[in-house]
Formats: structure tokens, sequence, C-alpha cells
């Protein structure tokens, strides 16, 4: 069966396979969560605390706190717990995620056994439960008095080269005066005991919780207390993912001799728009009809969108979109484009298939859904709908079909499963098939020039140029 659809260009292909090498920062967006309605539940104390060890060797390796709850709405809840001691030192903290059925039930929110050895604090303790529905909105607060615990009874961290030593800080760095912030600055603190150089790493999490923005920064550091390591974790991550701060911040110190630290800092109550995105679409956008034949033929071979752009972080960006009709019932094409631009305003030109829009039969104005993507995110959407063309303003083909043999050029023998893909430039069509057993094919395309890869599995590829007609020829 042959497949026959609109196309990029090798181009961006290889571009892409690039920009996947050569990404430095990790960071995971989502954009704000649909509309929907939200889950709903309370706390029904008491709660519950169990200390567990796991490999027998009398140190506890998990403080585990059991909510009660009632759940009166079905869905998804976060439950965070800030552990504290009775002279209100923070000791750690602990989340759970996930769905719950109607009814009443108990959550086990676990609390780390190194984190309360490490804190030093002995119990009881007093547990601050918080309970947010599937929107983050906080559904109930409640507190829990544990049993009696020694800070010793818990499991001691691995020795480390260094251990964090909070409070530590954040802030907003502002690098081009246009007062929103380009990085999110985290400043931990931390005491070595050895001289060695130390990898310290940041994870940005919302409430939810999930991955915003990482940064990592290795650096040598000298024995003595009280000493701060700075990462600046990227401002752009934060408004696609649309969720406000105060965010949890997972630092993690590692000594290249061995040894590990870890801990989590609360940032400040920033707003997502606090900071500056990489780039956003700046509409108007427009669009025009192109007719590419020499002479031209009246027939428009793509429907080019010129959108505009505006960069605020010099890179690499995918601009992509599909076309639908003004109803946004049928999609009619795609296209997408890889391409580094420099900070400023910029028109990019997307081509949508003259072929396919011809082909689909459906007039205009059509509605043109566009994303824009940055270091493996989508960082913003727009719509924009074009003048109102008729489907027969667009190049019109005649069927035809290319059929043929890809041989093994020293045996003559067919190579079965390889794969034929035809490029028709001018009107931005890709047409593929796949050969039998014998080698033999058969490609649904329409008459007109042609470029054609063949590419089996096992051999090189070759490329010719074929012009198709009514009766096919044998290339």
């Amino acid at each position: 069966m042959s497949h026959c659809s609109t196309f990029d260009g090798l181009r961006s292909r290889a571009i892409r396979g690039l920009v996947a090498a050569v990404v430095l920062i990790l960071v995971t967006t989502l954009g704000a969560p649909p509309v929907r309605a939200q889950s709903q539940a309370a706390l029904t104390p008491p709660h519950a605390d169990t200390a567990l060890d796991y490999d027998g060797n009398a140190l506890y390796d998990v403080l585990q706190v059991d909510v009660a709850l009632d759940v009166t709405v079905a869905g998804s809840f976060t439950i965070l717990i800030d552990l504290y001691d009775a002279g209100s030192n923070f000791v750690t903290n602990g989340f759970w995620f996930d769905t719950l059925p109607l009814g009443p039930t108990a959550v086990p929110v676990p609390l780390y056994g190194v984190d309360i050895s490490q804190a030093g604090f002995d119990g009881p303790y007093t547990a601050n439960i918080s309970v947010y529905d599937d929107a983050l909105n906080l559904d109930d607060f409640g507190t829990h008095m544990t049993s009696t615990y020694l800070s010793t009874d818990f499991e001691p961290a691995a020795p480390s080269a260094a251990t964090f030593n909070p409070p530590h800080s954040d802030t907003g760095v502002d690098t081009d005066g246009d007062a929103l912030f380009n990085y999110l600055r985290v400043n931990a603190v931390v005491d070595v005991t050895t001289p060695d150089t130390f990898t310290f790493e940041a994870y940005a999490n919302d409430l939810r919780p999930s991955t915003i923005a990482y940064a990592s920064v290795t650096v040598p550091l000298a024995a003595g207390a009280g000493q701060t390591i700075t990462v600046d974790l990227p401002g752009w991550a934060f408004p696609p993912n649309g969720f406000n701060g105060p965010y949890l911040i997972s630092m993690n110190l590692y000594g290249s001799s061995g040894g590990w630290d870890s801990d989590i800092h609360t940032t400040a109550a920033y707003l997502a728009t606090d900071f500056e995105p990489a780039a956003t679409f700046a509409p108007p956008h427009s669009d025009t009809g192109v007719d590419r034949d020499s002479p031209p033929d009246g027939q428009y071979n793509l429907l080019r969108v010129n959108v505009s752009l505006n960069v605020n972080d010099t890179g690499w960006y995918t601009i992509s979109a599909d076309l639908w009709d003004s109803t946004m019932t049928n999609e009619i094409a795609s296209a997408s484009r890889i391409a580094s631009l420099e900070a400023g305003l910029h028109t990019f030109p997307l081509d949508f298939s003259g072929v396919a829009i011809r082909q689909s039969g459906i007039d205009g104005p059509y509605l043109v859904d566009l994303s824009l993507g940055y270091s493996s995110a989508t960082i913003d959407l727009d719509t924009h709908l074009t003048g109102p063309y008729l489907a027969t303003d667009f190049q019109s083909t005649t069927p035809a079909t290319l059929t043929g043999l890809v041989l093994d050029s020293v045996t003559s023998v067919g190579i079965p499963f390889a794969e034929v893909t035809a490029f028709d430039y001018t009107n931005h069509v890709e047409a593929s098939a796949g050969t039998d057993g014998t080698g033999s094919y058969t490609l649904s395309a329409y008459e007109g020039d042609w470029v054609v890869i063949y590419d089996p599995n096992s051999y090189d590829a070759a490329l010719a140029s074929v012009t198709v007609a009514s009766t096919p020829p044998r290339p």
C-alpha cells in the first residue's frame, strides 16, 4: 500500500536530529490544564504514623503517615506533608500523587528517614497536611502529631564530603532590564568537610508535582561551613508550564570521590508570567497563494502562511501547524520547519501543499493551528484564519502510478521490503510505498517530475529523478 502526504523536506529532518543532539538543559513543560470538574476530598482525622525498617538493621528507612480522607468527588489528588519538630524546626517533607475513588480511604505518604536523621531533631513531630484537587486548589489542611521518635532512630545518610545546610534562598534574575526574569537563581548553602569537586543539580517542580526545568553546575570547593553554590534555572520554561509558585526545588549534591546529599527548597510565590518566554507568536499573521510553475499556470502550488514571532532567546525553534477547515472538523494538510532564530521580530513562512488542498475539495477560509517548540518543549500556541480561498484555486493533478523494481546492483535480484519515497518539491508532496517479496513496488502519484529515493535495509540508498506520465515509466 502506498502513502501520500505533504512534507517538510529532507533538510528539516536532518536538522531535527541535530537539535536533539545538542540540547543541554532538560525541561518538561506542560500547557495550562483543560477546564474540568474538580476532584474533592476532606481530611477525616485521626491519622496514623508508622516507622518502617526495610533492611532489618534496627534503623528506620521511612516514617509513613497514613492520611485519612473522605473522597466526595473521585479524581486525582496531591497530598503534601511538611514535618516539624516541637520547636517548629523544619525536618523534611513528602508528597503523594494519584487518583482516588469515592469514599473513605487512608493514603500512605512516605517521609524519608535519611532526611529525619540528617535534620537531627527529635519527635514527636507535627505533620502539616495539605490536600490538593486535580486543579491544584487546596481542598483541606490539617495536622497530625506523630509518635515519639529520636532522629537517631532513622537511617543516616552515607558519608558525604559535603551536606546541605538550609535555609537556602532564591531570586529572579532579569538580565535585560525588561522587568521579566530570565532565570530563577537558587542559592544552596552547603557545609564541606573534605575538599572535592562537586556537582549540584536542581529540579524545579510545580505542586502536582511535575518537573518544569533542570540545571546543574560543577564546582570545586574547599573545606568549610556555610558555602553557597548557585545554579540558574531557565526562566523561559515557566510561562508555558502555566502553574504559579511557590515551586519545589529538588536538589542533589554529588562529590567526585563519592557520597551525596539531597534537599528540597521551597521558593517564593512567583507567578509563571513573572518569567520571560523564549519566544511567542506575535500576530497578526498573513497568508498568500504561491504559483511556482514556470510559466505560471494560474493555480497555487502552495498556501504560504507568514507566521510572526517575537524571539527573546536566540536558538533553534520548531514552528509547526495543521491546516483545517474553518470549523476545525477536517484536517487538510500540515507543515513544519526548524530554524535558528536570533532575538527580535521574525516573519517565518510555512508552506502547505496546494495539491492537498485541491484534493480535499474544501473551500476556505482555513484555520491554521500553530505550535511553537523550543528545546524539546511546546512553548506557545496560536491560530490564524486565512483568506477565503476556493479549493479550485490550488494545483490540479492528473493521477498516475509509478511502478518499478529495486534490484541488487551485483546480482540483479529484487530486494524485498525496501522503502521507496517520491518527492514533488514544487507542490510539497511526498508519496511512499514498500517493495514486495520480489522487489517490485507500485506507488500512487500524479503526472509530473519527482525525486525518488530507494532505501533498502543493508544497502546504500539510491536517488533518481523520474517524470511520471499516464503510462508510468520504469526507472
